[in-house]
Formats: structure tokens, C-alpha cells, sequence
């Protein structure tokens, strides 16, 4: 359907929305990886897997915390107030980052 100025406007179902990613249980930095943290950003090595990661302040901020084994429940109030953003997103991004960190072999969870 043509709106106006010939914009397309496409009508759908309402969204669903996904159930938010849970904040992950105790994960540990493995032995492999090596870090460096800046004041805006973060490289890490996978000595066993010759790989280098990088990430911004706020992937900085959660490699801290694991490092320091900060809860993670705590990093995403201080996130959603840095940023302010909601609380809800800031987990969201937390539970991502930590996937993302737990897939390249970087974090495993803690026995």
C-alpha cells in the first residue's frame, strides 16, 4: 500500500516478543585467554587458538566483572545507569556478550 510521498508501508502481525536471555550462571575466564582493557575498549588472546577479540566499553566493563566475578546482576544495574538504557536491555546484552565470549572458547561455566 502507497502512503504519501510514495512511501511503502507494509502491514503485519503484531510482533511477538522474544523472552528475554537470562543473565548466565558463574562462568570463569579460561587459562587461554589473555586481555588487555583500555579506558574504551578491550582486545583479548586465545593463546590456544591464536585468535585475537576485541570489544567496546561496555564488553571492557563485563570482562571486569567476570574477571573480578562481580555478579552480573550487579554489572547490568550499573550498565543500564551509565547508559541509561533499561535494565531489561542491558541483561540482554550481557547474556549476549557472554555467549558470544563462551563460543569463542574465551569463558566456560564454573563447575
Amino acid at each position: 500500500m502507497m502512503i504519501g510521498n510514495g512511501v511503502c508501508k507494509m502491514f503485519s502481525r503484531p510482533r511477538t516478543r522474544k523472552a528475554a536471555p537470562s543473565l548466565p550462571g558463574t562462568v570463569r575466564i579460561v587459562d587461554e585467554a589473555r586481555a588487555v582493557v583500555g579506558q574504551e575498549s578491550l582486545a583479548i588472546f586465545h593463546s590456544g587458538r591464536g585468535m585475537m577479540f576485541k570489544a567496546n566499553r561496555a564488553g571492557a566493563q563485563i570482562w571486569q566483572a567476570l574477571a573480578s566475578r562481580t555478579p552480573l546482576d550487579r554489572v547490568a544495574d550499573e550498565m543500564s545507569h551509565r547508559y541509561a538504557i533499561p535494565r531489561e536491555r542491558a541483561e540482554e546484552d550481557i547474556a549476549q556478550f557472554v555467549s558470544n565470549l563462551r563460543s569463542a572458547g574465551l569463558v566456560a561455566e564454573e563447575a
